[in-house]
């Protein structure tokens, strides 16, 4: 998964992008188990498989999107640092 950068500096070919303001507002609002599934599908993620998490260092949303990934059940969820 791969949270907004500027233009494509140090984006990984093929990692996904996901809006992290929708997935907080979504996440604040108490959205249930079924529409989180629904919203993960969405952003190409499958749960069974490994996810990499990375994006801007300055900011916490690294560590924000891998929390609420494993809270809906990814079990293999890691953080690139660098």
């Amino acid at each position: 998964v791969r949270l907004p950068m500027t233009a494509t500096k140090g984006h990984i070919p093929g990692a996904l992008g996901i809006d992290v303001r929708a997935w907080g507002d979504a996440f604040a609002k108490g959205e249930s188990a079924e529409a989180w599934s629904r919203r993960l599908a969405a952003a190409g993620i499958d749960p069974d498989r490994p996810i990499v998490v990375y994006g801007d260092p300055k900011t916490s949303d690294v560590g924000r999107v891998w929390w609420w990934l494993r809270y809906w059940g990814v079990k293999d969820v890691r953080i690139l640092d660098g």
